[in-house]
C-alpha cells in the first residue's frame, strides 16, 4: 500500500527547509554509478563482479564503499579509474528523476528553502545539478568536502541548515538509502524516504521514516499550504 495516499494528516505541516539526497533520489544516477563501479571493481581485480555486491554498502562515500568492497584496493588506482568511467556514463545516462523538477518549483512557490546533502565531491554534485537543470532551484549545496563526519551522523544535514538559518524542527530530509533516515533522525529532522532508490522499499520502510513517497509529486500534500 501507498504510505503517502494512506497518511491523512500534513506530516510535514511548518516544514520551511526541505534537504535532498541527490543520487537516487533527484536524479537517476544509480545506474551510472553502478556500471562506474563494477567496471572499476573488475578492472583492479582482474574478475566480474554483481550489482548485489554492492548493496551492502550502497550510498557510502566513494574510497570507503571501494574499500570496503574490497580491503586490497590500490585507491589511489581506483578512484580516477572510476571517475573517468563515471564521466562517461555520466554524459550518456544522467536524467531526473521523473515529476522531480515539476516538484521542486511547487515547493519553492510555497516559500520553502531547498537544499541538496550529499555525500559526493562539491565539484562532482554541482555537475550534475547542473546538468539536470536544477543548480539554481537550491540554496544550499552541501558536499563531502564540507563536514568532517558524514551520514548517517547528523553534521552535513546542520550545516545545511546553518547555511539555511533554520531550525531542524522545520526541516526534514528527503532520501533513498536508510542512512538518510538515520541521519535525519540524529539531527532532529523529520525523514522523507524514496522508494525508487537502489536499496528499495523494504530497507526504507524497516528503518521507520516519517513519510514513504513512491512518486516526486506525492510530497506535496504532505506540506503545509502556501
Amino acid at each position: 500500500m501507498n504510505t503517502a495516499s494512506r497518511t491523512s494528516v500534513c506530516v510535514l505541516s511548518g516544514v520551511r527547509a526541505l534537504l535532498f539526497d541527490l543520487d537516487g533520489t533527484l536524479v537517476a544516477t544509480d545506474e551510472i554509478i553502478q556500471r562506474a563501479m563494477l567496471d572499476t571493481l573488475a578492472h583492479c581485480t582482474g574478475r566480474p563482479w554483481e550489482r548485489p555486491a554492492l548493496m551492502p554498502h550502497w550510498g557510502m562515500r566513494l574510497r570507503d564503499q571501494l574499500r570496503a568492497l574490497c580491503p586490497e584496493l590500490d585507491l589511489d588506482a581506483a578512484v580516477p579509474y572510476y571517475r573517468a568511467r563515471y564521466a562517461i556514463y555520466h554524459e550518456a545516462l544522467l536524467a531526473e528523476i521523473p515529476g522531480t523538477r515539476a516538484m521542486l518549483d511547487a515547493v519553492r512557490a510555497r516559500g520553502v528553502r531547498l537544499g541538496v546533502v550529499t555525500s559526493k565531491k562539491r565539484q562532482n554534485a554541482r555537475q550534475t545539478l547542473r546538468d539536470v537543470g536544477f543548480l539554481a532551484l537550491f540554496d544550499v549545496v552541501v558536499a563531502e568536502e564540507d563536514t568532517t563526519r558524514h551520514k548517517p551522523a547528523p553534521e552535513p544535514l546542520l550545516y545545511a541548515l546553518t547555511s539555511l538559518n533554520h531550525a531542524p524542527d522545520v526541516a526534514a530530509y528527503v532520501g533513498d538509502n536508510p542512512d538518510d533516515v538515520r541521519a535525519a533522525r540524529a539531527a532532529g529532522m523529520r525523514a522523507v524516504a524514496v522508494s525508487w532508490g537502489f536499496r528499495g522499499r523494504e530497507e526504507i520502510v524497516a528503518v521507520g521514516p516519517d513519510l514513504i513517497l513512491d512518486a516526486p509529486a506525492e510530497l506535496l500534500p504532505h506540506l503545509s499550504s502556501p
